[in-house]
């Protein structure tokens, strides 16, 4: 994958993570768990993203591991922490998105290659 690629890939990413941040708030969510869960994934999952969205050679690959682990605990927590039914699919799609975007991402290791101090000619 090439850097425009891995910039696109995380950019989805980060408008989901804002879609979860303010998801809550939209859809009337009362579940205390659920809002909490949504607002500081959301934000993590943003902000990992938009790094690697701007920087993709030269953030670290590991920011794309974490939001595929992120991504496959939105698609649990649902069932972990008692959504109701009608906000389930919002964090199991988002889950499902962030998860497969942010594996392709890190499988493709779009990072800069290690720099050498000046070798001779």
């Amino acid at each position: 994958m090439n850097t425009q690629q891995a910039s696109i890939f995380n950019g989805i990413n980060a408008v989901i993570g804002v879609a979860l941040l303010v998801s809550p708030f939209v859809l009337g969510v009362t579940n205390t768990a659920q809002q909490t869960n949504d607002i500081i994934f959301g934000i993590i999952i943003g902000v990992l993203s938009l790094i690697r969205a701007f920087y993709p050679s030269r953030s670290g690959i590991w920011m794309s591991w974490f939001n595929t682990l992120f991504g496959i605990w939105l698609i649990l927590a649902p069932f972990a922490l008692g959504y109701a039914a009608s906000h389930l699919w919002h964090d199991v799609i988002a889950g499902v998105i962030v998860a497969g975007l942010s594996l392709w991402d890190a499988m493709s290791g779009t990072t800069s290659a290690p720099r050498t101090r000046g070798a001779a000619i």
